[in-house]
C-alpha cells in the first residue's frame, strides 16, 4: 500500500492482452488498482475477474502445466 503497488497501468495491460482463457487476478487487499480494474473493461475483449481475498491465504491448488 504505502509504495503504491500494483499499478493500474501494469496491470491495465495484462488484462487488455488478447488471451483464449478468462484471467483471473488475486490480490491479499483492496487497493485503488484493484478498484479500479474491477470497472475497467480489456481493450482485447479478453475475459478477467477481480479477486480480494483479505485476512486469509489464496490458494492456488495445483500448477497445470
Amino acid at each position: 500500500g504505502r509504495h503504491g503497488h500494483p499499478h493500474f497501468e501494469v496491470l491495465k495491460e495484462i488484462v487488455d492482452r488478447p488471451a483464449s482463457f478468462e484471467r483471473t487476478l488475486y490480490f491479499n487487499y483492496e487497493t485503488a488498482a484493484s478498484r479500479r480494474l474491477r470497472n475497467y473493461s480489456s481493450k482485447s475483449g479478453a475475459r478477467f475477474s477481480v479477486h480480494v481475498v483479505e485476512g486469509e491465504w489464496i490458494d492456488l491448488g495445483e500448477a497445470q502445466l
